[in-house]
């Protein structure tokens, strides 16, 4: 089925897709769970490879909900910055932005630096249904980074030991965000 969309249309949507992007950041960085949930498809294929190594990710929208939950509550504060948004394609039902980014990770770690920056190139497919866009495939691409990459794997062993004390290091996981 092809659905025509006039101008209006077109913008209108365009500011849809682009603010449901940033909800998912924002719900990131200020713990919001559930409104970081509601703005991901039931599948989303998670491309971190650029960071992390591997292969893409195939998870549920939930499964990505808790892994980011878990990690980035381990650091005391995230910040991600979106901008110069280009959008490739979009219509009545599908979306598919380019957009770059920054995030800053925070995180007081004994002898090393508690701060990471990370510039990066980002591109987000979204479905349209009823609930809205949603992400249903990501993809990061690091174009820099600057102080104490380490502060992820500190993250993660934290939260995997269940307590900020506890833990000093771990492999990064592939689902950061």
């Amino acid at each position: 089925m092809t659905v025509v969309v006039d101008q209006t249309d077109t913008t209108r949507l365009t500011l849809d897709a682009i603010q449901a992007v940033t909800a998912i950041f924002v719900s990131a960085d200020t713990h919001d769970w559930a409104g970081l949930r509601s703005r991901l498809a039931d599948r989303v294929r998670l491309d971190w490879t650029s960071l992390s190594g591997g292969e893409p990710a195939d998870l549920t929208g939930d499964e990505l909900t808790e892994a980011w939950r878990t990690l980035l509550s381990a650091f005391e504060a995230t910040h991600h910055q979106l901008g110069n948004f280009l959008v490739d394609h979009i219509d009545a039902e599908q979306a598919r932005l380019r957009f770059y980014g920054t995030a800053t990770h925070v995180l007081a770690t004994p002898g090393q630096e508690g701060r990471w920056l990370l510039g990066a190139r980002y591109q987000a497919v979204l479905r349209h249904n009823d609930d809205g866009w949603q992400a249903n495939e990501l993809i990061l691409t690091v174009v820099w980074g600057q102080g104490n990459q380490n502060l992820l794997a500190v993250a993660a062993a934290r939260s995997s030991a269940g307590s900020p004390a506890e833990a000093t290091a771990a492999d990064p996981p592939s689902s950061h965000g």
